[in-house]
């Protein structure tokens, strides 16, 4: 979500142009069903609801995020990245949420949701890795995503790469 709080803050005029771009990273431009299903969700609503907040849950819908876009500036430079990897390399509290994503995703954004003007790519990762919560829940097999080697190299403009 920090994406789209970045999205709308620069969306306000800023006559000194003081940003030049923003890189989002599995950002729910889109929304994300997982928002959807947790408000519709008696279950899950009150979880979700003290995790993220329900104003939170109500912007994360595909839904609002149709009714509601926010616009881009001509002169900011958009790029984004989004997070996909398996369900099973996905950390054990995202699998039931990546399972319900029918297309490729991280564990609560599907790739479609985050590409936003230039795409640069997937990053081999699930939503909680890209930040470093490596959870010890996971298959044997998984190499945890290098977070600070990414966003180090995207401080110093380093990353028109692919992982």
């Amino acid at each position: 979500m920090g994406g789209l709080d970045a999205r709308y803050l620069i969306s306000f005029p800023d006559s000194d142009k003081r940003i030049k771009r923003l890189l989002t990273v599995s950002t729910p431009h889109l929304g994300s069903p997982i928002a959807t299903w947790a408000l519709e969700s008696p279950r899950m609503l009150p979880v979700m609801i003290h995790l993220v907040g329900r104003p939170a849950l109500d912007e994360l819908t595909p839904e609002r995020r149709r009714a509601v876009p926010i616009p881009d500036r001509i002169d900011v430079i958009y790029t984004s990245y989004a997070g996909c990897c398996s369900v099973s390399e996905q950390s054990f509290w995202l699998r039931p949420f990546g399972r319900m994503i029918i297309v490729e995703n991280d564990g609560l954004v599907s790739v479609d949701s985050a590409k936003w003007e230039q795409f640069l790519g997937t990053l081999h990762s699930d939503h909680f890795g890209l930040i470093g919560w490596n959870s010890p829940f996971r298959n044997s097999t998984y190499r945890p995503f290098d977070h600070i080697k990414f966003w180090s190299q995207a401080i110093n403009g380093q990353i028109s790469w692919i992982f």
